[in-house]
């Protein structure tokens, strides 16, 4: 009975995982059609963080202002994963925001034309943690279909 509660639980993770995947994916091929404007960097902050006792993380802050349709906008959003895209995305991101902070001068900017209030500076797909994670979920799904197929 343990074993099967243990089986389920695994099942709903690796499922709650992929699903995960699945929405950032579907948010990827959604911003590609979004149109691009320029905006100013106002603000940028790289913080560093250790996740337990050996993972470090890096997270990417940013706030930015632009126009569209004679509307001005203010944003946060960095890119697809929220700011953690790993350390070295992260800090090449970070020199370049810094940068255009520093000049004043335009960056580009991609934004949701239903929604002009939804932008993003970096719309790519960290590959690597997405496929760190894809990995995870396909084998704790197949060690829950195991440990299923055992009973």
């Amino acid at each position: 009975m343990i074993l099967l509660l243990f089986s389920l639980l695994l099942g709903v993770v690796c499922s709650m995982l992929l699903f995960g995947i699945s929405w950032t994916i579907v948010e990827y091929f959604r911003m590609r059609g979004w149109t691009q404007v320029t905006a100013t960097v106002m603000q940028t902050e790289l913080k560093d963080h250790r996740d337990g006792d050996s993972d470090l993380f890096s997270e990417l802050t940013a706030k930015y202002q632009y126009v569209y349709e004679g509307q001005k906008y203010v944003g946060t959003r960095v890119g697809l994963h929220n700011g953690h895209n790993g350390p070295s995305n992260n800090k090449r991101a970070y020199q370049e925001l810094s940068e255009y902070q520093q000049s004043g001068e335009p960056f580009r900017c991609f934004i949701d034309p239903k929604r002009p209030s939804k932008s993003v500076l970096y719309r790519y797909i960290c590959w690597q943690k997405l496929l760190s994670v894809v990995f995870f979920a396909v084998v704790t799904g197949g060690f829950s279909l195991w440990i299923m197929s055992r009973m």
